[in-house]
């Protein structure tokens, strides 16, 4: 018999990685967090990033780790639009700071994303069943390490979603507001450090 033909990818659920897939996926991430020039408490900040399609409807968040890509598809400073390359993404600042390693309770944080819809949603999870129910969603990557309770010296992290796409906050004051704006709120998700003060 000839094998079936693949599922479309809006009928597909993300493969979160487990046993030695994932302890691999958690080394590399490590690895990409280390050289993404953490302090010395292997914290590594998480930016907001959102991008501004010609369409409001087509407009979505991402969370980076990495400064270099941030500078990449932003060219420019927080706020600033990439005028170079006309991505349209904006840099919204650091919600919090990701554990560059899996210590001290933290947890892996998943990224799983619907990249074939537009607009693209992006979801970031500590939930490995929560990340697999997720029909039509692909796995990204683990981004870093949270935690799934709050200890000393951590903020929460709270979800939002429009009915279409997720943001990411930890600004209560901003979440109240979106909420105002109708945005639904999920409560909070995970907690991360608190950005380091300049």
């Amino acid at each position: 018999h000839p094998a079936p033909p693949p599922l479309p990818p809006e009928a597909q659920y993300p493969e979160i990685p487990a046993g030695e897939a994932l302890e691999k996926a958690k080394i590399s991430a490590a690895n990409k967090l280390r050289s993404s020039s953490p302090s010395p408490e292997g914290r590594v900040p998480l930016y907001r990033l959102l991008l501004q399609a010609e369409s409001e409807a087509d407009s979505y968040h991402l969370l980076l780790t990495s400064a270099q890509e941030v500078e990449q598809l932003t060219q420019g400073g927080p706020g600033q639009p990439n005028s170079k390359e006309r991505t349209g993404f904006v840099n919204q600042g650091i919600i919090g700071c990701v554990s560059g390693a899996e210590k001290d309770g933290s947890v892996p944080l998943y990224h799983i994303g619907s990249f074939h819809h537009r607009p693209v949603d992006n979801i970031y999870t500590i939930d490995a069943e929560q990340a697999r129910r997720q029909r039509g969603y692909s796995f990204g990557s683990i981004i870093g390490f949270a935690f799934s309770t709050q200890v000393e010296g951590t903020i929460p992290i709270y979800s939002h979603s429009n009915g279409k796409t997720h943001l990411y906050l930890s600004n209560q004051a901003e979440s109240d507001r979106l909420t105002a704006e109708g945005w639904k709120p999920e409560g909070v998700v995970f907690y991360l450090f608190p950005a380091a003060r300049p």
